[in-house]
């Protein structure tokens, strides 16, 4: 697997960045000046505050991670930026950095310059620029390579990309403003690592489409509301009101979903659950789901391990059969979850 995360930024709600959706999929290191605005497509997360943080965990130990997303600002201030970082461990990793005096644009190392673009004038405000960043994680041999709209604005190859005595890889990754003023939107954001045999490098330019649950195709969990099991699941704002419960394993509950349309090229699809235990110490695991009219494919066991709402995901590179995605292929599986 080399697709590890996508977030297009549809299920946060319109204004409270706070909200339990949001703070069960990133770490927040504060919620004051984030909200949910129109993006480049559909929502975007946008930062207001120079506390404003937004963490996520990825899992990967592979030495190359790349991530790609859209980027508007507003402002650029008068103060050199930085909108986004990978962390190794607990440490910032390499990040990137906005020039606001000229526009260029860089890669430093938590607070060490790596390098910056020849280029000025590559982010401009009031208007959506197309990002991706990918380096190598090493104190000697380390990459970093940057594109802006397709163009590759930034490449540095011999340089330290490890943050103190860290391991040699970033495994988390932080959206944030920075130090200036005015607000940076973030959209249409996905991770990869360079691990496997597919989207292990760069993807270029991607938009990220949110459906939700139609339908019900198996119902072995029990609904909430007593009623259909896909309308407890299928809010296009999580709240923690409507959910669905088991205590048996192998019970399985698999949703149909609305059609996606109007797509190119899709490179992955990322099933999201919103999950926890009904008391401390159960050990609860899950799994999800994809299926086709011939075949069920189910993801590695997943631990809940929480009394709190969080956030878990799965990408499917291949659809039930083994294939690569289409839109039909998509529009026909259904997916869903089996308690472990």
């Amino acid at each position: 697997m080399a697709l590890l995360y996508i977030d297009g930024f549809e299920s946060y709600g319109t204004v409270n960045a706070t909200q339990t959706d949001l703070a069960s999929k990133y770490s927040l290191v504060s919620g004051t000046g984030i909200s949910v605005v129109p993006g480049r497509n559909g929502n975007g997360l946008s930062f207001d505050s120079s506390v404003a943080r937004a963490l996520r965990q990825i899992d990967t130990t592979n030495d190359t991670i790349i991530a790609g997303f859209a980027f508007y600002t507003n402002n650029l201030g008068s103060s050199t930026t930085y909108p986004f970082y990978f962390k190794n461990a607990t440490s910032f990793g390499v990040g990137i950095t906005v020039c606001t005096s000229d526009g260029s644009i860089g890669a430093i190392r938590n607070s060490t310059a790596l390098g910056s673009s020849a280029n000025t004038g590559v982010i401009t405000v009031n208007t959506w620029h197309h990002i991706i960043i990918k380096t190598k994680c090493n104190n000697s041999t380390g990459t970093v390579e940057i594109w802006v709209d397709g163009v590759k604005e930034l490449d540095l190859s011999g340089v330290d990309t490890l943050e103190g005595a860290n391991p040699a890889y970033h495994n988390a990754f932080q959206l944030r403003r920075g130090l200036n003023s005015g607000n940076y939107i973030f959209d249409d954001l996905y991770i990869c690592d360079a691990s496997g045999s597919t989207n292990n490098d760069s993807l270029g330019d991607k938009v990220v489409y949110t459906i939700r649950p139609d339908g019900d195709d198996t119902t072995d969990w029990t609904a909430n509301g007593g009623g259909n099991h896909y309308s407890e699941v299928d809010e296009a704002v999580f709240d923690g009101d409507d959910f669905i419960t088991t205590n048996t394993t192998t019970d399985q509950d698999i949703f149909t979903y609305a059609d996606l349309s109007g797509t190119g090229n899709i490179v992955g699809v990322q099933v999201t659950s919103d999950v926890k235990e009904t008391a401390a110490g159960k050990s609860y695991q899950f799994k999800h789901i994809e299926k086709s009219t011939g075949n069920t494919v189910c993801s590695a066991n997943i631990a809940v391990g929480t009394t709190d709402w969080d956030g878990r995901v799965t990408v499917f590179e291949t659809d039930p059969d083994g294939d690569s995605w289409t839109q039909s292929a998509v529009n026909a599986t259904k997916f869903g979850i089996e308690a472990v």
